[in-house]
């Protein structure tokens, strides 16, 4: 993960720092992880959501949060599939 000091653009008008989201994402006890997951996902570019997690973090929770990507859920399922069958990921 690559660290960043400021809040996404994608959080533009959400009130959060960046530390706080940065834990939030990766914790899935967290009770905000599901939503600020999700929400990074549908939102940001996906070169974007590896400053804030990590691409065996998304593929962990990727198909839990698959009714809240909306169109971007085609993509994730893709991108997880893929290097799946690549063997990068589990």
């Amino acid at each position: 993960m690559s660290s960043t000091s400021q809040t996404p653009a994608f959080l533009w008008d959400r009130a959060i720092s960046p530390d706080r989201f940065r834990t939030v994402v990766n914790d899935p006890t967290a009770p905000e992880h599901d939503a600020w997951l999700a929400l990074m996902l549908r939102e940001a570019r996906p070169d974007e959501v590896w400053n804030w997690t990590t691409p065996d973090h998304v593929a962990a929770h990727v198909a839990a949060l698959s009714s809240r990507l909306g169109r971007r859920e085609a993509f994730w399922v893709w991108l997880i599939e893929g290097w799946r069958g690549l063997g990068l990921l589990q």
